[in-house]
């Protein structure tokens, strides 16, 4: 008697473990869904973001050129001041400010003497030497 209630309970709690075991498993399946949905939902957004700034950056180079044109003059290097050399490409407020103060010591003779201001390198100059000059 006492072994039939022993496979009774064995069987009882196997169809237990077995139902519950099924019904993990849809949950599962139900949070995978949700998941792969969030994650196509993510990738349209994803498309629309890089496509927004793709835009921007269109207009930014735009612009970049623009003011380029617009100042179709060479830029005499040891003369212009912070905010004329701002206008270079690659030239911010930090850089700009060294050129100054480094042309009060040492005047430019050529254009290659930008080398030797922190900050400027070898690529920096090659966009900038159709645009400045030493004078």
């Amino acid at each position: 008697m006492n072994r039939f209630i022993y496979v009774l309970f064995v069987l009882f709690m196997g169809l237990f473990f077995m139902t519950s075991n099924v019904q993990a498993q849809t949950n599962q399946g139900k949070k995978l869904t949700q998941h792969v949905s969030k994650m196509e939902k993510g990738k349209k957004q994803g498309k629309v973001k890089k496509e927004k700034t793709i835009k921007k950056a269109k207009a930014n180079s735009k612009k970049a050129r623009k003011k380029t044109k617009a100042t179709a003059q060479k830029i005499n290097i040891n003369t212009a001041n912070a905010k004329t050399l701002q206008t270079l490409p690659g030239i911010g407020i930090k850089i700009a400010q060294r050129i100054v103060e480094y042309r009060k010591t040492h005047p430019f003779t050529s254009t290659k003497d930008l080398l030797q201001v922190k900050g400027i390198g070898k690529k920096i100059l090659s966009n900038l030497l159709p645009l400045i000059t030493v004078r």
